[in-house]
């Protein structure tokens, strides 16, 4: 009991009701829809249906390919938080997307001419739990050249960089006074003799995830394995009131930057709390494949 819905140019359930409140039960993915007040023998289609995890609903932000895109009142200009707390993003100059892409229908395409602003309104001055998680592709991962994939970097922040040794970057500015007020930077950083033996040179796209815990200290993973650890206490992360997260730059305080990165990025999720081994290996090892087809 299942098609594509030409008209929409999405996966549909079509079903015909044999009572006022008969329930259906999809094969893939297993969600059971109940019927109310349906009339008897009418053919409903269902599609786009979502089951959400959390308390704030997910958007259905359309494929820039779709129709709707442009008709639903979405702004190119606008990356779209589909997180449902409405964080969305600015693209700053040229960016583009690509097919080549370990998730989702398209990743970001950034060579070096834009970035995307996310701004500073999600920070949360002393959050004790954070987890950066995203896909990077890079042409040589031995260049030899800094690449920013996130910073929000500049008297406190956040950095998921590659250093110009070719090593993998994950660094929380962190508070080391009860009181906050004075703070720090700490990393725990993957050395380049790490990456080299696991792979991570040439190109190609690989998982990074860091975790700061105010208990802990800073965990570094990349493509699903933990590579790095500073163990610390602290008193949670510092973020500059100003400075804004961004994606494919490093932020040099407000909405300025100082150098752009030219990557490829996929799947950017930003967490207040600490993913588990568990769960990081489970982020790596779960694929996604969502595209205007749903």
């Amino acid at each position: 009991m299942s098609g594509e819905s030409t008209e929409t140019g999405r996966y549909v359930h079509t079903y015909t009701p044999t009572s006022s409140q008969a329930s259906y039960t999809s094969l893939s993915p297993n969600i059971r829809v109940r019927l109310r007040y349906a009339t008897n023998g009418a053919v409903l289609k269902i599609w786009n249906v979502k089951h959400e995890k959390g308390d704030h609903a997910t958007p259905l932000i359309p494929a820039t390919t779709d129709p709707e895109y442009t008709t639903l009142g979405f702004d190119d200009s606008i990356e779209y938080d589909v997180s449902g707390y409405g964080y969305n993003a600015t693209i700053v100059d040229d960016v583009s997307y690509s097919t080549d892409t370990p998730r989702y229908n398209t990743a970001l395409s950034l060579d070096g001419n834009g970035h995307i602003n996310c701004g500073h309104a999600f920070h949360i001055q002393g959050a004790l739990n954070i987890s950066v998680s995203l896909w990077a592709y890079l042409d040589d991962w031995g260049d030899g050249v800094w690449e920013h994939f996130l910073s929000s970097e500049e008297a406190g922040g956040i950095v998921v960089a590659k250093s110009s040794a070719n090593g993998i970057r994950g660094r929380f500015n962190v508070y080391t006074a009860e009181d906050l007020s004075s703070h720090t930077y700490k990393q725990a950083d993957v050395s380049s003799s790490t990456t080299s033996s696991i792979g991570v040179t040439g190109s190609g796209w690989h998982h990074i995830v860091t975790t700061y815990d105010a208990s802990v200290g800073i965990k570094t993973y990349i493509d699903g394995v933990k590579r790095a650890t500073s163990n610390f206490v602290s008193y949670g992360a510092c973020f500059n009131s100003s400075a804004s997260m961004m994606l494919g730059a490093e932020c040099y305080g407000g909405n300025n930057y100082q150098t752009r990165a030219t990557c490829k990025l996929s799947d950017v999720r930003f967490y207040y709390t600490t993913l588990t081994d568990d769960d990081v290996l489970e982020l790596y090892n779960t694929p996604i494949s969502l595209s205007n087809n749903g």
